[in-house]
């Protein structure tokens, strides 16, 4: 599959015990680090799109979309990223 499109965002992310998730707006924890994050859309229209999230110095995670703007309103909830971040 080849990349649709990138960006890179800074995320408060919470460090787990073999993962990461985006931490809470009151996240306070001494697990929770301000990263950058390396986001990449991939995939093609008849078998769907995957955002591909990459905390630095974590594992990738995706989650898969019908579409590239449900992805890129995913990145937005989720992360923060404005539509003008994509390259």
């Amino acid at each position: 599959m080849s990349v649709i499109m990138k960006c890179t965002t800074k995320a408060r992310i919470r460090i787990l015990k073999g993962g990461w998730q985006v931490a809470e707006d009151d996240d306070e924890s001494k697990y929770v680090k301000n990263l950058a994050v390396n986001l990449s859309i991939v995939g093609n229209e008849k078998n769907g799109y995957h955002l591909l999230m990459e905390p630095e110095g974590c594992f990738v995670a995706d989650s898969h979309y019908e579409s590239i703007a449900e992805a890129k309103e995913d990145a937005s909830d989720s992360l923060g990223v404005k539509d003008s971040d994509w390259v």
